[in-house]
């Protein structure tokens, strides 16, 4: 087995066991410069479909926050409000709490087979330091 290969893998399976909160130190280990290039590796290698799979788990965690919380931290989470307001529409309600957990679910799963994705951004903070945040984008995950 080559060391790449070994590499590879490791990366694959701290990112499938630590999800998106594992993404700046995967960047490190692979000696990535930002966090958006890593991703695009992980994106590459991924097996099947799974990647957006993770990414609508993700996603449904972040809207669940925001659910209980109504508060957006960054403005890469513009995406989150918006996909927020449109389950809410879907389902004619005002909050997602009022709304099955399993259905509300099923159609994060959907809208993101076809009309969402993640995309993880670096940021950097007044004191210069990297932080890395996921972004909800609307449309497909490559564009044509």
């Amino acid at each position: 087995m080559r060391i790449h290969e070994m590499r590879k893998w490791f990366l694959l399976l701290l990112f499938w066991s630590g999800r998106y909160d594992v993404l700046d130190a995967a960047r490190w280990i692979a000696g990535h410069t930002d966090v958006e290039h890593i991703y695009a590796y992980i994106e590459r290698e991924f097996p099947g479909d799974k990647i957006g799979e993770l990414e609508s788990e993700c996603a449904i965690d972040l809207l669940a926050k925001y659910d209980e919380t109504q508060v957006i931290m960054d403005d890469e989470e513009v995406g989150m409000a918006e996909l927020y307001r449109r389950v809410l529409r879907h389902f004619n309600v005002r909050r997602l709490n009022l709304v099955r957990e399993r259905e509300w679910h099923s159609l994060v799963q959907e809208l993101f087979e076809k009309d969402y994705h993640l995309e993880p951004v670096t940021v950097h903070t007044y004191d210069n330091q990297k932080r890395v945040c996921i972004a909800i984008r609307q449309g497909s995950r490559v564009d044509d």
